[in-house]
Formats: C-alpha cells, structure tokens, sequence
C-alpha cells in the first residue's frame, strides 16, 4: 500500500467523511422541509384566494331564483385548492350567466386560472356561450403546461330559455317528466390545440318542472364499493330514482349515495354537480 493510501486512511479522516455525509444529508432534509413548507403555505394561500373570489353556491341559488329557477348544488374537494368552480352573474338584459368550471391539477396555478376565468365571466360582455368560451380559450392560450386544460359548461339563462355551451365536459342533462336526456353539447377542452372555434350553442325551452343538471368528470371517476365505476347511465338512474324529490332532497339522496362510495373507496378528484329546476311565477 503507498503512503498516500496510508494517509488516506487515517482515524482522522475516516471520522470527518461520515460526519460531512450526515451534515449533507441534514442540509437536503432541511431544504425538502423548507420547500415543503412553502408549498403548503402557497396552497392555503390559493384556497383563501378561491374562498374570498369564486362565487359561493349560495350566492348562485339566490342569483337564479328571480330567473324562475330552484338551485342545488353539492361540491367535494380532498384537496386545499380545488379544480372545480363556479362563477355566475345577472346580465343587465335580464339574463343569468352561470359556468361550471374544472381545471387540471390543484395548484396554486389551479386557483389563479380558476379566479382568472371567473372574472371574465363577472366582467366580459356575453353574445353567445360558444363565442365566450372561445374567448376563454383565447385568453388562457399558452399559459398552461403540457398536459394540462379546463372544461367549462357555461349557460345563459333567460327564464325558460337556456342556452348552453360545453367544451369537454360530461354533457349536461335534461330531466323532463322522469325522465334523463343528455344535452347534446361537446366541445374541445379549454386551452388545447384546435380549441378555439369548436363550440356550439344548444337552445332549450323549458317547460315547468323541467330540471338542468351540470357535473364534473369527478363523479363519473367514482367506484362502487364492489370496485366497478360509477357510470354516466347509473348516475342518471340515480336522478330517474329521485325524480319526485324536491331538488335539495334529490341532491341529499345522491350525494348520500357518493358519501357511502367515498367511505369505501377514497376519490382523489373534485366532484360537483348542480341541479336547477325551471318554477315560473304564477303572476
């Protein structure tokens, strides 16, 4: 062995490695807690920001009910930040705007984009839902990563008149008489390539009694306690089933059944679903 392997191996030096070894580990463990922190720190921060912006369901019930309509609505988030949202508004023609809203992710990014397309619906001025979801489109365009887009259902209500507009989200659907109807409104989601341009306007004339329901993909995403999915048909039976309820009592006997799923099998995604009733004034 030479002397430098001698010396290399000296009580003194083999003592100073493992304890330069700990102080790095300790320094990356410090720097994982510190980014740790903030992120939790951002993630509070973009949930105060969705709570104190966003429009709270109960503001949205009472918005729709001078429009002739009975509100429900049932909003489930495992997370700080929530992917879905809700933006409504009265439009000085004597419409309502309403969007139903999901983002990618649950990031702070989530929550900005959330509170950003929010304010266009309190703020743009309205020709159509397609025209405002290209618009959305437009305005979003190259601020999201790969892989990431929001759906967005958004309808222009003029007491038995709705219009409606969708761009990748579970189509919307009509119960009339007990009847399921899916809505046939398809679009592109938002901020993907080829989106702009590729929405429709779907105009339904309501008749007394008539109910719209909007969801998001995160109901649809459930598993039965038997392990299969939740599908669109079982979860327009469950409407069917309840049919004869008011709305708030539909709604409770649905979510009812989503809470026994989520008690055995934990869902990771965002679920929303809002049900409207068309009641005209008798004056």
């Amino acid at each position: 062995m030479s002397p430098l392997s001698d010396r290399s191996m000296t009580p003194a030096l083999l003592g100073e490695q493992p304890m330069q070894h700990a102080m790095r580990y300790a320094d990356t463990l410090s720097r994982l807690h510190r980014l740790e922190s903030q992120h939790a720190r951002d993630l509070h921060s973009g949930a105060m920001m969705q709570q104190r912006f966003l429009t709270p369901a109960e503001t949205i019930s009472t918005m729709l009910r001078p429009h002739g309509f009975e509100t429900a609505i049932f909003t489930h988030s495992p997370h700080a930040v929530s992917g879905d949202f809700l933006s409504s508004r009265s439009v000085t023609n004597g419409q309502a705007a309403l969007l139903l809203g999901d983002t990618t992710g649950n990031s702070l990014a989530a929550a900005m984009l959330s509170m950003r397309i929010s304010n266009l619906v309190q703020t743009r001025a309205v020709t159509s839902p397609s025209d405002f979801l290209s618009y959305i489109h437009s305005d979003i365009d190259g601020l999201l990563s790969s892989g990431h887009f929001v759906t967005a259902s958004y309808a222009l209500i003029a007491q038995s008149r709705i219009v409606l507009a969708n761009a990748g989200q579970p189509m919307p659907i009509l119960l009339r008489d007990g009847i399921t109807t899916e809505i046939g409104a398809s679009g592109i989601p938002l901020g993907l390539p080829l989106g702009a341009g590729q929405y429709q306007d779907i105009c339904l004339s309501l008749r007394p009694k008539d109910r719209i329901i909007m969801y998001t993909d995160g109901v649809t995403a459930m598993q039965k306690p038997d392990g299969s999915p939740f599908s669109r048909l079982q979860f327009r039976d469950e409407l069917e089933r309840f049919h004869t309820l008011g709305v708030h009592e539909m709604l409770a006997c649905i979510s009812s059944t989503l809470d026994q799923m989520l008690c055995t099998t934990p869902c990771r995604n965002d679920i929303s679903i809002l049900i409207m009733e068309y009641q005209p004034s008798p004056f």
